[in-house]
């Protein structure tokens, strides 16, 4: 089964503006999930405003990471949602980086890359996934 990317998109925006943290300092509309199936990439891009930090990047990168698991795992049933522990912490990003690569690229106004990064499906996220509990 084939990832829709469009649809992760659109799930991961919807999920994120639920959430009470503030992402003021990502750049209007230019936060972008796309992908490709062959081969298997997930590609996040955004836009900073000056001042932003790479804490500020990782927090985000963390719930935008844990939302393209949920998403993926909706899709396709292969794949496992994040998993969370006793008190609601996010505990890994779920199983779908264990197929797909994921690219991230981060500037900060349209300059200067904050995050370049390129993953290879099945390495280890160098994001701490416990930014965030679940409070549902």
């Amino acid at each position: 089964i084939k990832i829709n990317f469009v649809m992760v998109h659109n799930d991961v925006l919807t999920s994120m503006m639920k959430e009470d943290t503030p992402f003021f300092y990502i750049k209007d509309n230019s936060f972008d999930i796309s992908g490709t199936n062959n081969p298997n990439v997930i590609y996040i891009t955004a836009d900073t405003m000056e001042g932003t930090t790479k804490q500020d990047i990782d927090l985000f990168l963390s719930m935008a990471l844990t939302y393209i698991g949920f998403s993926c795992s909706e899709q396709n049933n292969k794949y496992k949602n994040p998993s969370i522990d006793e008190t609601g912490t996010y505990l890994d990003f779920g199983t779908v980086y264990n197929d797909y690569d994921l690219s991230i690229k981060v500037t900060i106004e349209g300059k200067d890359y904050l995050v370049d990064q390129y993953i290879k499906a099945g390495s280890k996220i160098p994001i701490e996934s416990k930014y965030w509990k679940n409070l549902e």
